[in-house]
Order: structure tokens, then sequence, then C-alpha cells
């Protein structure tokens, strides 16, 4: 664990650093101020050896990649780091370069440089051999003579194929959902649109309360909108915080003046041609200009099943991120392993780097791990992981006055799981605990030291 910057990196070598939270990892001397995915501080860097891989198989082949996100782009790099022969292609219906998807809900309300934007700059992509096709569409994949055709019909062949075609979002069953000025967001065009919309607009809600529905609420808030949630469950991120912890985060979302409605659900949207106002099941009626959408999403699993692919809720894989058809991989948000779609960055991510790492021979596996939520914004952050465990073993620390909560449970003597709202450079602490199965007093030894 780093307490000072000048001990992060002694020998001033060029190191690994990845985030403990989301598996983003970057080659420099020291570990960045924040991460670039999910905004955390340095504090959660872990530093390790470059890693290389000394047993390549240079062979030439043609390895495709359909999608344009991070999984997408994992995969290629972790391909080129074992085959500098093999012939990678990205075919992306996106006019954007793979980019921090995590970046979009707060860039509501902020500009973003396109160099922190882009995961990777655009001249990467050339130094690393790696085509990419932007504004591409692949409409059909013809497993048995291994080839893709495109929107323009044109047939490429591939030896390898992987399929990170990701999600869209979820749009539960509402009344008159088609007016204007309803909006989800999941890519940078939707939000281009919401920006542009937003203009001389007053009253915005968002249909949603999870991290990426409330980080939408500070965005549109920044941009000067009276801003409104609406969240089904009867507290705000009950999977990640208890009800203790919801209530203090309850707190400072009202004290924030965003307008917190919950235990409610949308029935329909009213207005003529663009959306006015809101009905809840409730009978609650609630103005809006503008309404985003935030409830989860749907794997893009069209393409897959056409070809034949064994399909459920995503494109289903085992733990080498292979399908049911010989030499076709998947990764990411489409896919689904052992009955769970998971959809979260660090999952795509390190799905992509198995299935890059296979498709040129390797026997690699995916490993599940830990999943934190972070969330910045209303004047606080929150950082969970285990999740929202009850049990009898707990400590826990609550100040009302300054919104503050610090909770750690433990069961048979171990920790379990650990929230944190206001400060949360402990997180840490809590996360490496969780991964090593450490003990209660060991734990605490480090909490309170």
């Amino acid at each position: 664990i780093v307490e000072k910057e000048e001990n992060l990196n002694p020998d001033k070598e060029l190191l690994n650093w990845t985030c403990s939270v989301c598996g983003e990892s970057y080659i420099q001397i020291d570990a960045p101020e924040v991460c670039p995915a999910c905004g955390v501080g340095k504090e959660f860097f872990v530093s390790s050896p470059i890693i290389k891989y000394p047993e390549k198989k240079d062979i030439l082949e043609n390895i495709i990649i359909i999608g344009g996100g991070i999984a997408a782009l994992s995969a290629a790099q972790n391909i080129r780091e074992r085959n500098e022969k093999a012939k990678i292609v990205i075919f992306s219906r996106e006019k954007e370069y793979p980019y921090y998807r995590t970046l979009l809900s707060e860039m509501i309300g902020e500009e973003v440089k396109k160099e922190k934007f882009l995961v990777k700059p655009e001249k990467w992509y050339e130094e690393q051999k790696i085509d990419i096709e932007l504004n591409k569409i692949v409409k059909e994949i013809d497993s048995e003579n291994k080839i893709i055709k495109l929107g323009s019909d044109e047939e490429i062949a591939y030896d390898k194929l992987i399929i990170a075609t990701g999600a869209k979002a979820m749009i539960p069953c509402m009344g008159n959902s088609n007016l204007d000025g309803i909006f989800t967001i999941r890519e940078k065009s939707d939000l281009d649109s919401i920006k542009k919309y937003s203009v001389g607009k007053k009253k915005a809600v968002v249909i949603g309360g999870g991290v990426l529905g409330l980080e939408s609420a500070c965005g549109l808030e920044k941009l000067g909108l009276e801003v409104s949630v609406i969240e089904m469950m009867q507290r705000i991120l009950p999977r990640q915080l208890d009800g203790e912890g919801s209530e203090i985060f309850e707190d400072c979302i009202t004290k924030s003046g965003i307008k917190l409605y919950k235990n409610s659900k949308v029935e329909k949207f009213e207005g003529k041609s663009r959306v006015e106002e809101i009905h809840l099941d409730t009978g609650e009626k609630i103005e809006a200009d503008l309404v985003v959408i935030s409830s989860g999403i749907i794997p893009n699993r069209e393409l897959a099943e056409k070809a034949g692919l064994k399909v459920n809720r995503g494109i289903v894989v085992n733990e080498k991120m292979e399908t049911s058809k010989q030499d076709i991989y998947a990764c990411g948000d489409v896919t689904e392993y052992k009955g769970n779609v998971v959809g979260l960055w660090q999952v795509a991510l390190d799905q992509g780097k198995v299935a890059g790492a296979n498709a040129c021979g390797a026997e690699e596996v995916y490993n599940e791990k830990i999943q934190p939520v972070t969330f910045e914004g209303v004047g606080t952050k929150i950082f969970s992981a285990g999740g929202a465990v009850e049990t009898q073993d707990f400590i826990c620390e609550k100040d009302k006055e300054s919104l503050s909560y610090k909770k750690i449970y433990f069961k048979d003597n171990l920790i379990v799981s650990g929230i944190l709202i206001g400060d949360i450079q402990k997180g840490i602490v809590i996360m490496n605990a969780l991964k090593e199965k450490e003990k209660k007093r060991d734990v605490l030894n480090q909490l309170y030291k």
C-alpha cells in the first residue's frame, strides 16, 4: 500500500501500474494521479514489472475483431503482444476511436479533451499495425466459410474471429417513450445529442438511481438544469450500500439539490411531440423537458445469434472466451459467462485479454475478480466492495453532520465487505484485505494505524 508519492517507484523505472478498481493498466514511471477510466486516486494503483511474452507465435493469420469498445481494444493489444505478424482488423460501427465509455455520464456537464477521452491515441494503432475501420457495420458472419460480410456486401476472410459488439441501453416498457427529449447514454453520439437538446431546457429527470444514472444527474445539474431522479427500489444503491449507508448517501443527494423519488416506477410520458411530463405509479406527476433513462443493458447478440452461435441473454462463452463455434471468441458486455451478463469495464477489459491471448494459441482462462463500485459526485465519494452483506460482526463509524460513513463487515473472523462514504482513501486496504481474505485483527490494524 502506497502512502507517499516518493515511495511509489524509488528506482524510477518503467512499471506496469494497474488500477485495482477497474483494471486499467498504464506503463509509466509513477502511478497516474487519477485513473482515466474510473476516476479513483493514485492510492488505488498497484505496480508490477512490465510483462513480456518470450514465447511469441509469429504466425501470419487474419484476426478480425467486431466491436469498438475496451474489450475489442484489449483483445487487439494482447494479440499484437503475442504475434507480430498477425493481421489485426477492428470493425467498429462508431465514428470514434475506442474511448473511455465510463466518462460519458460525467462529460454531460463538462468538456473532456480528446487525448483524455481516447484510451489510446490514434497514432498508437498505426504503430501497433492494427487496422481500425470506423463507421463500419458487419451484417453477417459465415462461420462455415470463415468470412464476415459488411453492410457494403464486401466479404472478408478470417482465421480467428472475436465478437465484442457490446450492449445497448435497456428501455423498460413505458408509454410514449418515443417522444423527443428522451435519451439513453451508451455512445458518444448519445452524449452529443443530450448536450445539444439541453440548451434552453430547465427540468431534467433521470430514470434509474444506479451509479450511471446518478453520474448523469450530476452532469445535467452542472448544465444548470433542475434534476430529479426516479428509483424503483426503496433506497438508493441497495446492492452496494446497506440501509445506513443509503440513508447517508441520500442525504448527500438531497443536499446537492437533486430531488429523489424512491419506490416509484414510470407509467408513461406525456407531451405532444416532445416529453413534457412523467406519470408515476404513485400518482405523482413530474414536469420534464429532458429525460435520461439508465436502467441496465441488453447485449448486442443479434449478429452471433444469426450466425448460429449459442446465445442466451448474451453470447454464451466458457472460461477461455470460446463460443460454440470453433475459432470464434467473444468478450465484453455482449457475453454471458456462468449465466451472468455483467457489463462492467473491468470485466470487459479482462475478457478481452483472454480472448486475444487464446486467439493466438495461448491457454488463458478468465478469472472473476472482486468488482468494487466507486462514485464521485453530489459533494461526496463512495467506495463499496463485497456488496451490502448483512452480518452481526461489523465495525461502523457514522457522522450525520459531515455525512461520512465507514462500515466493514466480517464473517467467521474474515472480512467480507466494506463501505466507505466521504473519505475513500482506505478503499485500497479493503480491496487488498478482501483479495487476501484477511482476518479481522489484521484489517483493523491497517485501517487504524
